[in-house]
């Protein structure tokens, strides 16, 4: 069968099984069940580290560049097991994943 990699069950931080920072020309955004919250930065990461606290319900994003930074935080009630997910972009036209990720 075929995935509709557009539909909203596929995106990151669009359904309610996932969460995400998303970098969108200038701004910064967290993303839930298709919901969004501006992220106000002053200074662009360069590295972004993520912290999780599965049993407090705590999934917290920072910059790491420099120091540590809070950028946001979701919280929530975990019910079943969580996985890191990336996604790499570059306009229309995607990014290539170099043979030795793939």
């Amino acid at each position: 069968p075929s995935t509709d990699f557009y539909s909203e069950t596929c995106r990151l931080g669009w359904n309610r099984a996932s969460w995400c920072i998303k970098r969108f020309d200038l701004e910064y955004w967290a993303f839930h069940k298709g919901e969004r919250t501006l992220i106000l930065i002053d200074d662009d990461p360069e590295r972004i580290g993520v912290f999780l606290d599965y049993e407090a319900g705590i999934l917290s994003f920072y910059n790491v560049t420099d120091g540590m930074v809070h950028l946001h935080t979701f919280c929530c009630k975990f019910t079943e097991p969580l996985y890191p997910a990336l996604r790499l972009w570059e306009g229309r036209r995607g990014l290539r994943m170099p043979k030795a990720l793939v």
